[in-house]
């Protein structure tokens, strides 16, 4: 498995739970993936709902990024580099 984030990789599933990877996310309507616990303390918050989501201020860069287009679910998207 990897971040959807920064593309770190964890070895399984049973791994990723005990170290407090995030199962998955949603950006808008999309949702993605896993995030490692780097990535979800800096870029992920409750949302209102109570689903994790990505930061308005990292939000905001990916839905006006001309260059954005959301990956279908389980693809990789790394964040620009700007915002690491």
């Amino acid at each position: 498995m990897k971040c959807t984030l920064c593309e770190k990789e964890i070895g399984d599933i049973e791994s990723a739970i005990e170290e407090g990877w995030m199962p998955q996310f949603y950006v808008g309507e999309q949702e993605y993936d896993v995030a490692c616990p780097t990535c979800s303390e800096k870029y992920l918050q409750m949302g209102a709902d109570g689903e994790m989501e990505l930061r308005p201020e990292y939000t905001k860069t990916f839905m006006d990024s001309s260059s954005y287009s959301p990956p279908p679910k389980s693809e990789s998207y790394k964040l620009p580099a700007h915002l690491l």
